[in-house]
């Protein structure tokens, strides 16, 4: 797992950059079909200033850093 998390902005050089989170569900589930365990998680480190994303992890390098304390 790489831990390197950049403390910059590559594209403005900006130090404004933030951790989002967001969650996903395949396309194909019909309406009211969906489950809970259908649904998956990733986080995004991206620029406030340019809108940059910087680094991406899915659902299980999140949690492994979490657990590790490398964010």
């Amino acid at each position: 797992m790489n831990n390197i998390t950049p403390s910059k902005c590559p594209e403005c050089n900006s130090d404004n950059i933030e951790w989002f989170l967001s969650t996903t569900a395949p396309h194909f589930i019909v309406e009211g079909r969906l489950m809970s365990n259908d649904i998956s998680i990733g986080a995004y480190l991206g620029c406030n200033h340019c809108s940059a994303t910087l680094k991406t992890l899915n659902e299980d390098e999140l949690l492994k850093r979490l657990n590790n304390g490398l964010i």
